[in-house]
Formats: structure tokens, C-alpha cells, sequence
């Protein structure tokens, strides 16, 4: 199932409609969607806010895996078998996504807690157009 998500984001003083892909969302009750706070994504501007929505996400059994897209999302058939087998979500910016340093720091919890409750086979499904992937995992 694909979904959007609309977010506001604000660009250079002007406040844009943002559409998000986000796959596997009718399995997130908006209860879980409010706690993972991915809806907050857009406003972070810190390493530090980056790291903590992550942490949070993760702990409210919600993690994302974010993907800098462009205008239209880009479904891989293999994203849905993901998703399920590790109980995470891909989150794929359009054309509008937040600083790749942010994201890099934001997947780089979602990794590690990838790791430690699934060793590293992940690593061999991951899509490799996931920010950060490619650079240290």
C-alpha cells in the first residue's frame, strides 16, 4: 500500500506542501504515526533533534528508514518484503527533503538498532539508496 503524508515544510521563507511516500502505512494507527513523530521530520535542524526523533521512533516500535526521492516515489517490489521481515517503515523524501547530514545521523540509530535485533543480514536486503547506507554500513 502507498500513501502520502502531507507536511508543511518552509523553504527559503515560503511555506510548500510537502508530499511523503511512506509504504506499509495501513498497518500504522495514527496513535502510532503521532508517537514515531515522523511528522516532525521537516522541522528538525539539529544532529541532536535528528538522533532524538530516531530514538524515538524506535522506541515506540515505529522506525523509519529515510530516502532522499525526487518527484515521484521510487517503489522497489523487494521495499514491501523489507519493511515486513524487519518492522520498519521507508520514508522517502520528495523533492523538498531535509539537510543529508540530518538524515545520515537519523538512519545511522535506525542501522544500529537494525543490528542488534537482527545481526547483519539487513544489510544484504537494504535498499542501497538509503542515506548513510553506503558511506559506513
Amino acid at each position: 500500500m502507498l500513501v502520502s503524508i502531507n507536511v508543511m515544510a518552509q523553504t527559503n521563507h515560503d511555506i510548500n506542501e510537502e508530499f511523503i511516500a511512506v509504504r506499509k502505512i495501513g498497518t500504522l494507527t495514527d496513535d502510532q504515526l503521532e508517537s514515531s513523530r515522523i511528522n516532525k521530520i521537516q522541522q528538525i535542524k539539529t544532529i541532536e533533534e535528528a538522533k532524538e526523533l530516531a530514538l524515538t521512533a524506535i522506541k515506540n516500535n515505529t522506525p523509519f528508514l529515510l530516502i532522499s526521492g525526487g518527484v515521484a516515489p521510487t517503489i522497489i517490489s523487494s521495499d514491501f518484503e523489507f519493511e515486513n521481515k524487519y518492522n520498519i517503515y521507508f520514508y522517502e523524501f520528495g523533492c523538498n527533503p531535509i539537510r543529508e547530514d540530518l538524515m545520515k545521523i537519523y538512519n545511522r540509530e535506525v542501522f544500529k538498532y537494525l543490528t542488534v535485533q537482527f545481526g547483519t543480514n539487513w544489510k544484504k536486503e537494504i535498499r542501497k539508496d538509503v542515506v548513510g547506507f553506503s558511506e559506513k554500513y
